[in-house]
């Protein structure tokens, strides 16, 4: 993925290796998905997944994410990693066969490269021997320019066409079809079709591998939102589960309880704990290798996991530590999870098939090419009321006409504006067909739009000027299109930062004064109480308020829910260097406090301070339902009580 270890960066066309091409075009204009027709029935009922398939990504990341955490250490660790390389070559034929299908990463530092993992599981078949079945197949995308590391998965059920393999000709079925009948080769070649995109590495994990990850960390951190509890089991039943809501450490199995939950809720909430505990892994396994723990870790990847890549070259010890710093020096906020909602699935109940539309499909690659990586420093900056230099694209409104005579270019070049969320329209041709460099006018008249003309410059590499005297116009800019343009901007993301908006708080109800003066004898600090609660949210049903130990401090969990699944709450603990409190994405001072913001993409997943020697932070709900602006004012409303004052 990655091929240097710090290197100077640059703006580089090349996304995939060999494959040079503008990666916002790669499989969403470039190339047409080829799926199914959009069904018009009710989305897919998760309950028919089987429970194993639910951990699958977990258990992907799990071994990743130990592979490449010996980049957090230095000198001896290097003697294992010989012995981490032996464990990871491909042994199995299938994989093997996969190499000529594979693109070479290019000789750049800078280029971004794609690998496909997939994970089975191996069972007895009706024949007496080991059927395997691919039950989770993603994308990961690391673009070192960027500093982003990108999933992308698509459900096991989904309808692709398969372009086939020596056993099977060319059939329409679902995703995981692939590897049952042309394994691990034919899956590639499969996810390639489909989606148009040129992998670098292929990646094969067998599912056993989960509990030892977990165990060989010494447990896992987790923010644990609500009650979680079962004990109705076997046919009919779900698997047992008894957490306790709270910052808590969990076991391997507790870990994977938490994974697999699907009780009250569905396969969303499933794959948004899934990415909770990968973030929460990876805090954690910084802390958890060491030269003398990392034997044990390769141990739990011999036979369990194979690494193919692409060119002449086998995998070496030198790219597994060049992978290893990336992921290990990678903040929380570089992680981009590509989401495909659960509405815009359809499904035929008949075989269970499930189906995306090609628009869709080309929005999921397209992000997954390009994801926002300013983000979270521009949604930070709203929140707390700040302007941003330059105005959104969605309220920059922009003419395109054609100066260089080629027929179709301003029309080509607004089409592109509008992928980026600009309001364009091409309008004609300019007064004149002589324009060598695109110029990008601005209106004086309209606020900040010499800034607006300064980011679509950078995406034509064109000149930016002022409107000249008497050729007005009513729109923010006017990009009049030159010679040098040929269809294509500069690379780079659709403007993902979340609208301004009014925090959507209410005062909060007197019933939670009085659960927290009950447990406040418990604590050896103050607890501080909520002044504010989220719009429509009511205390947790069960343990609103608890009070425990958490590794020797003292510690306070308050839960509220919405619409009663949908949990949020603080946490209060003495336990100032807790795991999930490092790498913060950005800080912010908000009405006379500063806070540490922990953004996933654009939408602040924790707000966190510390006062008084104790810290505290608030968390959103799984599915990130609380606005920015929420979230700020749900922490600057966290007070402690007069009387403790």
């Amino acid at each position: 993925m990655r091929t240097t270890l710090k290197a100077t960066r640059s703006r580089s066309p090349e996304l995939n290796g060999a494959a040079s091409t503008n990666g916002a075009d790669v499989g969403a204009a470039g190339h047409k998905p080829r799926v199914g027709p959009l069904s018009q029935v009710s989305a897919y009922d998760a309950r028919k997944r089987r429970p194993l398939r639910t951990f699958g990504k977990i258990v992907l990341w799990l071994v990743l994410t130990s592979l490449v955490a010996a980049g957090g250490l230095a000198g001896g660790v290097w003697l294992f990693l010989e012995d981490t390389v032996d464990a990871v070559k491909p042994h199995s034929e299938d994989v093997i066969a996969a190499k000529p299908e594979l693109v070479e990463v290019a000789d750049d530092p800078a280029a971004p490269a794609i690998a496909l993992v997939i994970g089975y599981d191996a069972r007895l078949g009706p024949e007496g021997f080991d059927e395997a079945h691919a039950d989770t197949v993603m994308l990961l995308r690391a673009d070192p320019n960027r500093d982003t590391l990108t999933l992308l998965s698509f459900p096991r059920d989904l309808s692709v066409v398969h372009p086939g393999c020596k056993q099977r000709s060319e059939w329409t079925g679902k995703l995981n079809e692939a590897y049952v009948y042309c394994g691990a080769v034919g899956t590639l070649r499969t996810v390639q079709e489909f989606t148009g995109l040129k992998i670098n590495y292929l990646i094969t994990v067998n599912f056993s591998a989960f509990k030892q990850m977990v165990a060989k960390a010494g447990g896992v951190y987790i923010d644990v939102d609500q009650r979680y509890f079962n004990n109705v089991t076997g046919p009919g039943g779900f698997a047992p589960i008894d957490l306790h809501p709270g910052y808590q450490k969990l076991s391997g199995q507790q870990a994977l309880d938490y994974a697999r939950f699907r009780h009250t809720d569905n396969d969303l909430f499933r794959n948004l704990r899934q990415q909770i505990f990968v973030k929460s892994f990876k805090q954690q396994i910084g802390s958890a290798i060491s030269v003398t723990s990392f034997p044990g870790f390769v141990g739990a990847l011999s036979g369990n996991v194979e690494v193919q890549q692409g060119g002449s070259k086998d995998i070496a010890s030198d790219v597994v530590l060049r992978y290893a710093r990336f992921l290990y020096d990678l903040p929380d906020g570089g992680f981009y999870q590509i989401k495909t909602d659960l509405e815009q699935l359809g499904e035929d109940r008949t075989t269970g098939t499930l189906f995306l539309s090609p628009e869709v499909v080309a929005s999921s690659i397209s992000e997954f090419l390009t994801p926002d990586a300013d983000a979270a420093t521009n949604a930070a900056d709203l929140a707390v009321g700040k302007r941003l230099a330059a105005p959104k694209p969605a309220n920059v409104t922009v003419q395109v006409q054609n100066g260089n005579a080629v027929e179709g270019s301003a029309a080509d070049a607004a089409e592109r504006l509008r992928q980026r969320k600009y309001v364009a329209e091409s309008t004609g041709d300019a007064d004149n067909f002589a324009y060598f460099d695109t110029v990008v006018q601005f209106n004086p008249s309209v606020r900040r739009s010499k800034a607006a003309a300064r980011e679509v410059a950078a995406l034509f590499d064109g000149v930016v000027q002022a409107a000249p005297a008497g050729a007005a116009f009513d729109t923010t800019l006017r990009v009049i299109v030159g010679k040098t343009y040929h269809n294509a901007i500069a690379p780079g993301a659709a403007d993902q930062t979340p609208d301004k908006a009014a925090p959507q708080v209410d005062n909060a109800p007197e019933e939670i004064g009085p659960l927290i003066a009950q447990v406040q004898p418990q604590v050896d600090f103050p607890i501080y109480v909520p002044q504010f609660k989220a719009q429509f949210s009511i205390p947790a049903r069960q343990e609103p308020v608890r009070a425990y130990k958490l590794e020797g401090h003292d510690a306070v969990s308050i839960q509220y829910v919405i619409n009663g699944f949908k949990h949020w709450g603080y946490m209060q603990t003495s336990w100032l260097d807790a795991p999930i409190l490092r790498e913060p994405s950005t800080e912010r001072e908000y009405k006379g406090r500063t806070y540490q913001l922990y953004f996933s993409g654009p939408r602040l997943q924790m707000v966190a301070f510390q006062e008084n020697e104790t810290a505290f932070w608030v968390r959103n709900t799984l599915d990130q339902q609380l606005t920015n602006e929420t979230m700020l004012e749900l922490a600057h409303g966290l007070r402690q009580p007069a009387s403790t004052r």
